[in-house]
């Protein structure tokens, strides 16, 4: 069975948390893309347990920490959460083939 792929907006607020928490306990499941303000120790966690693709955060200062932090990693940290929403939103949207 092909796991089910989730990107998660505000991931570090109240409702973020709550979805993270579901996906969690879901079977199957992935977290591709996390979209955060700039709460730096929630994001740290989140990527530590769901090591999602992509990090989209809105704070240029935790998108600096999280890039020194994941240099040598394979993930994409960004910054500019609106442009990036719009732009992300293409790849997700056309990226699989049925």
């Amino acid at each position: 069975m092909k796991k089910k792929t989730f990107a998660t907006l505000g991931s570090t607020g109240s409702i973020g948390k709550s979805s993270l928490n579901v996906i969690k306990k879901l079977k199957d499941t992935k977290v591709e893309l996390i979209f955060a303000d700039k709460n730096f120790r929630e994001i740290i966690n989140q990527v530590k347990i769901f090591r999602p693709k992509i990090v989209v955060v809105n704070s240029f200062e935790t998108f600096i920490k999280l890039k020194n932090i994941f240099k040598n990693k394979k993930i994409i940290i960004l910054n500019d959460y609106k442009k990036q929403l719009n732009d992300l939103r293409h790849i997700f949207l056309y990226r699989h083939e049925p």
